[in-house]
């Protein structure tokens, strides 16, 4: 097969075709915050976090614990299919 010059191929479409279907991005409607500016510190956000946490209903926290046992199970449980595989 020969090569065909790019210039003698034909245009698949034309770009006045794509342009409006591609969107413009808006300018924000509000300045964002520079982070300096941000409410609290990061050991008060720190807290915050932790508080919700340890305010979780009990079910939440017996849920996580049986997802982390699961988890620490599994390289045994993939040791055990390595073996029978």
């Amino acid at each position: 097969m020969a090569d065909v010059p790019l210039a003698a191929m034909p245009e698949l479409f034309a770009a006045a075709e794509i342009a409006p279907s591609i969107p413009t991005a808006a300018p924000p409607s509000t300045p964002t915050k520079p982070t300096a500016a941000r409410a609290g510190s990061l050991l008060e956000r720190i807290k915050a976090k932790e508080a919700a946490k340890t305010a979780a209903p009990a079910k939440n926290r017996m849920r996580e614990l049986s997802r982390r046992s699961s988890l620490s199970r599994l390289a045994d449980v993939a040791e055990s299919v390595y073996m029978y595989v």
